[in-house]
C-alpha cells in the first residue's frame, strides 16, 4: 500500500526559491499578488513624492549650494526599477486568457504614470519605460522623451487605469486596501493642476507637437 500511495505528483512542484516570470502569472491570483507588491514602493506623504514641494520641509543639497551634484541619483533609478515591475506584469497581461485580472491590471497602469509623474517632476522629459528593458533596449541608450510626451502617457495610463478600477472602490470590502478609482482620478487631477501651472509660468516648448 505504501508503495501505491507514496508515488504522487504532490512533490512533483516549481520550486518556490526560484520564480521566474515563466512559471508565474498562471492565474488571477498570481496578478493580484504582483500588483499589491507595487503598493510597497511608493513614496508616502511628506516623504519623498513631495521632495522639494511645499509639503516637505526638507532640502536638497545639491540645489542649494552646498554639496556638489552626484554621479548617481536613487531620485532616478529607484522609478525605473519599480517600472521595470509594472510593465512585466501588464506584458505578461497582454497574454492572460482570462477576463478576471482588469483591476491589478489597472493598478499597473496607476502606477505606471504614478513613477514617471515622480520622474517628470524631478527632471522634465525623462525616457519613457513602457516594456520590461533589455541591455540594447531603446529605454537604456536611447534619447529623452519629451515633457509633453510624459504628460500624455501618464494621462492615457490613468485613463486606462480608471476604466479597468471602476469596480475598485473606495467603499468595496473586497479592496484590500488597493489602488482605487477615486485614487486614479485623484492622481490625474494632481498630474493635470502640475502640469498646467508649469505651462502657465514656463511657456509651452519648442518639442511640443
Amino acid at each position: 500500500m505504501a508503495s501505491l500511495t507514496g508515488c504522487t505528483n504532490w512533490l512533483d512542484q516549481e520550486p518556490l526559491s526560484n520564480v521566474t516570470t515563466g512559471s508565474y502569472f498562471k492565474n488571477a491570483s498570481d496578478f493580484k499578488a504582483a500588483a499589491l507588491y507595487l503598493n510597497t514602493a511608493t513614496y508616502g506623504y511628506g516623504d519623498d513624492f513631495d521632495f522639494g514641494s511645499d509639503l516637505n520641509s526638507g532640502q536638497s543639497t545639491e540645489l542649494s549650494g552646498t554639496d556638489a551634484v552626484p554621479s548617481s541619483d536613487t531620485y532616478y533609478s529607484n522609478p525605473y526599477k519599480y517600472l521595470r515591475h509594472v510593465n512585466n506584469l501588464l506584458t505578461q497581461a497582454a497574454s492572460y486568457k482570462g477576463n478576471d485580472i482588469n483591476i491589478p491590471v489597472g493598478q499597473a497602469y496607476f502606477y505606471r504614470a504614478w513613477w514617471h509623474f515622480d520622474l517628470l517632476k524631478r527632471y522634465g522629459g525623462i525616457t519613457l519605460a513602457l516594456e520590461p528593458p533589455f541591455t540594447n533596449s531603446d529605454i537604456v541608450w536611447g534619447p529623452r522623451n519629451s515633457r509633453y510626451e510624459v504628460i500624455s502617457q501618464i494621462l492615457n495610463d490613468l485613463e486606462k487605469a480608471k476604466t479597468l478600477l471602476s469596480t475598485a472602490t473606495k467603499t468595496a470590502t473586497s479592496n484590500d486596501g488597493s489602488v482605487t478609482v477615486e485614487a486614479a482620478c485623484a492622481l490625474m487631477a494632481r498630474v493635470c493642476l502640475y502640469e498646467g501651472t508649469w505651462e502657465k509660468y514656463n511657456g509651452r516648448g519648442s518639442d511640443d507637437v
